[in-house]
């Protein structure tokens, strides 16, 4: 998380990277792909720890959706789902 801070207000800004994996009850590895997921809570008076859980908050969401909005993901988890 970064804090960028003028002598009016500033920015915490924050970025998430993780690792997907589906694995078949095999241990086979049938989807991997490495997300990322960047937030931001804009205009901040204050560098706190509460102001950065917002941008580290959204950069989690945004990582999420980002996962979950793939076709592959959801394709090969509906799959492996039923083996």
């Amino acid at each position: 998380m970064n804090a960028a801070l003028d002598s009016s207000a500033g920015d915490a800004v924050a970025e998430v990277t993780m690792q997907a994996e589906i694995k078949k009850s095999d241990g086979s590895i049938v989807y991997s792909k490495l997300i990322t997921g960047e937030g931001k809570n804009a205009n901040i008076q204050l560098a706190s720890g509460s102001n950065a859980k917002i941008a580290l908050d959204a950069s989690l969401a945004d990582a999420v959706a980002k996962l979950f909005g793939d076709p592959q993901f959801i394709d090969t988890l509906l799959k492996a789902s039923k083996h």
